[in-house]
């Protein structure tokens, strides 16, 4: 007869990766199979320079510095284990930029096309961002009120870059028509 009171498993309750601002503290939470079973549990973290653990019983964390950790759960009942990642993110540092989410656009010529500027996180600051087209004969392009403004200039392709000053690139494959 199996002890259902008994942990055959364990895991964390969130799938994959979570992703947190740095200086935000947060819970790990334990989910026991099956329903029912009990055992206290204990977290580690791989890298504690991104996520601390500031109890490891009640697994109360901390999102301490940018970068990634494995987070370890062990049940000390049966030393049941489960392991998630937790990546943490600057939330005034760009991660990510894109101009409307494309990477592909075909315009008219002669024609201008905007195409909204998306700042990944939303509460990043910006202090200056780039545009550069790769072929200024087909298309050039400037940045006006967030957006990304494009000119057909003549038949042809041209690859618009849109550069944080972090470094972070969007780049839009453009088909002037």
């Amino acid at each position: 007869m199996v002890d259902s009171s008994k942990p055959t498993a364990v895991r964390l309750d969130f799938a994959g990766t979570k992703e947190v601002a740095k200086g935000t503290r947060f819970q790990l939470k334990p989910e026991l199979s099956p329903a029912g079973a009990a055992s206290a549990v204990t977290f580690k973290s791989s890298n504690s320079k991104a996520v601390k653990i500031l109890n490891a019983k009640t697994g109360e964390a901390e999102a301490v510095g940018v970068g990634t950790a494995t987070i370890t759960v062990t049940t000390d009942v049966g030393k049941k284990t489960a392991k998630a990642t937790v990546k943490v993110y600057d939330p005034l540092t760009v991660s990510e930029v894109s101009m409307a989410g494309l990477k592909t656009a075909n315009i008219i010529l002669g024609g201008r096309h905007g195409y909204g500027i998306r700042i990944t996180p939303e509460s990043a600051i910006v202090k200056s961002m780039t545009v550069t087209s790769s072929n200024t004969k087909v298309a050039t392009a400037y940045i006006s009120n967030g957006f990304v403004l494009i000119t057909g200039v003549k038949k042809g392709t041209s690859t618009i870059t849109l550069k944080t000053d972090n470094g972070k690139k969007a780049m839009l494959k453009v088909t002037v028509k």
